[in-house]
Order: structure tokens, then C-alpha cells, then sequence
């Protein structure tokens, strides 16, 4: 993991994400474009869920209705309803939800 987003680089070899050599990507776009879930310690607990899921669309400059849309899409995919939970605030149980849904 710490080479595929660049956070340590191969002593030999290269490294591909659909087809292309990542030693020629910058970093930051790498880990922002991989697609990933913030977890525990990465989550801000004084932030609504809709924020803590949207914080990388943002810096990649989504638009917020974009985001909003994604989001909902996000917490669908985990068997939460978005009405319900995008605006509330954290809560461990997400955490717990999206490890158990992306790991089936």
C-alpha cells in the first residue's frame, strides 16, 4: 500500500494503476485519485458525515452539488440513509459500517 500511493518508493520494479507507471504522477493527485475511505483518526468528529465524506472532492474542486450527490451515493452503498445521516455528526458507527461493506 505505501507504494501504490507513493508514500515509499520500489528499490526496483514499477509500479501501474490502469496502465500507467505511477514514479511519473504527482503524489498528492496520486493519493487524491486512488479513492479511499477516511477512517477513524482521519475522521473530524466536530464535522457532519457529508464533510468528512466529501473532504477529498473538495480539494480535487468538485462542486458541491457534485459532492452532495456522491455522498449520498456513499452512504446508500453502506445501508445508511443519506436524509438521515448527511448532516449529522460523527459517528463511530460509520466507520464500522464502511470496513464491513467494502470488505464484502
Amino acid at each position: 500500500m505505501e507504494m501504490i500511493n507513493r508514500l515509499r518508493e520500489p528499490s526496483s520494479g514499477k509500479v501501474y494503476i490502469d496502465g500507467v507507471n505511477i514514479a511519473g504522477v504527482d503524489p498528492v493527485r496520486l493519493r487524491r485519485d486512488i479513492g479511499y475511505v477516511i477512517q477513524d483518526v482521519g475522521l473530524f468528529p466536530h464535522w457532519s458525515v457529508e464533510r468528512n465524506v466529501t473532504t477529498v472532492l473538495a480539494l480535487k474542486k468538485w462542486s458541491r452539488a457534485k459532492q452532495r450527490e456522491r455522498a449520498a451515493e456513499l452512504l446508500d452503498l453502506v445501508g445508511m440513509d443519506p436524509t438521515l445521516h448527511l448532516q449529522s455528526y460523527f459517528i463511530p458507527a460509520l466507520v464500522i459500517l464502511l470496513k464491513i461493506r467494502l470488505l464484502d
